[in-house]
C-alpha cells in the first residue's frame, strides 16, 4: 500500500496558524515523531484529554498529523490510543478523520464526522482486566463514539501527544498543523486520578532529521493544560530511517507500525 493509499484511511486538518520560530530545545526527551508529554513510572488504567482539531493550511501532498492521548507504549511495544488525524491528500486536499488503534493491529476510523477547529474529548479507560473502553466526543458537533475491546496491556505509560504518523516506509512528513492546545488532561495512576503534572509526565520536543526542533511543547499550566506548536523548521521525514528497526533505550520496534515512538539514539 502507498503512503497516500494509506494515509486516505485516516485524516484530519485545516487553516494554521504562523509557525513558531525554530529553536534550539532542551526538553526531557526528545523524539522523530512525538511532542507532548508522556508519564511512566506507575501502572496507568485510564488517560484523556481535549483539544480543537488543528487547522492545517498551505500543507504538502502526503502530509499529515495526528494528536491522540493513549496508555502503553513508551518503554513497551502495546500500546492502546485514539485522536484525531490531519492528513493532505493527493490532490492536495485536506481530510479529518477520528481514529482508534491498539498495536500490533492497524489503525480504525471511528463512523465519526469531524472538522477543523472543532473541539473533541478523547478517553481510554479499563473497565476490568484486559477490557478498555474508548469514548469520543466532538463537543462542537455533539456527535459521539463508544466502544469496548478486549487489550492486553502493561499500563505502563500515559500519554497526551501531537504525532507525524507512520507507514511502513517510515514517517510521513509533519505538516504544518499551527498549534494544538490540550486541556483538562487527566490520567488515572496507580488508583489515584492525577493531572499531568501530578503524574510527574515529561515533555517530548519532535526533531527533524537535522535535529531541529519540528513541534515544542510549552510548560503544563493549571496542572493539565499545554500546547505544542509547530514550528518552521523542514519536516526532513518521510523516508525509512536506517535499518528495518527503529529502536528505544535499546528496544527494537518494527518499521511496519502504524504509531509509535522513535527516539533519537544518543
Amino acid at each position: 500500500m502507498n503512503i497516500l493509499k494509506a494515509l486516505s484511511i485516516m485524516i484530519i486538518a485545516g487553516l494554521v496558524a504562523q509557525a513558531a520560530p525554530v529553536l534550539a530545545v532542551n526538553s526531557i526527551s526528545n523524539s522523530t515523531n512525538w511532542a507532548g508529554y508522556a508519564a511512566t513510572g506507575g501502572k496507568f488504567t485510564s488517560v484523556s484529554g481535549t483539544w480543537n482539531v488543528p487547522a492545517v493550511s498551505n500543507a504538502a501532498r502526503g502530509s499529515a498529523d495526528t494528536v491522540w492521548v493513549g496508555i502503553g507504549g513508551v518503554k513497551t511495544s502495546d500500546l492502546i490510543q485514539a485522536g484525531t488525524q490531519a492528513t493532505t491528500n493527493s490532490a492536495g486536499q485536506t481530510e479529518y478523520a477520528a481514529w482508534y488503534e491498539m498495536l500490533p493491529q492497524t489503525v480504525q476510523t471511528m463512523p465519526v464526522n469531524i472538522g477543523a477547529n472543532d473541539s473533541v474529548t478523547v478517553s481510554i479507560t479499563q473497565q476490568a482486566s484486559s477490557q478498555w473502553l474508548i469514548s469520543f466526543k466532538d463537543n462542537t458537533s455533539g456527535a459521539t463514539y463508544q466502544n469496548t475491546f478486549v487489550y492486553s496491556s502493561s499500563l505502563g505509560s500515559a500519554e497526551w501527544v501531537v504525532e507525524a504518523p507512520s507507514v511502513s516506509r517510515g514517517i510521513i512528513s509533519l505538516d504544518n498543523f499551527g498549534s494544538v492546545q490540550f486541556s483538562n488532561c487527566y490520567a488515572i495512576k496507580d488508583g489515584n486520578a492525577v493531572n499531568v503534572s501530578q503524574s510527574g509526565a515529561a515533555s517530548i520536543t519532535m526533531l527533524n532529521g537535522n535535529k531541529l526542533a519540528l513541534a515544542v511543547p510549552s510548560a503544563v499550566s493549571s496542572g493539565s493544560d499545554f500546547s505544542v506548536a509547530r514550528t518552521s523548521a523542514v519536516s526532513t521525514a518521510g523516508s525509512r530511517l536506517s535499518g528495518r528497526m527503529y529502536s528505544f533505550r535499546g528496544r527494537g520496534y518494527s518499521a511496519r507500525r502504524s504509531f509509535g515512538f522513535y527516539w533519537f539514539i544518543r
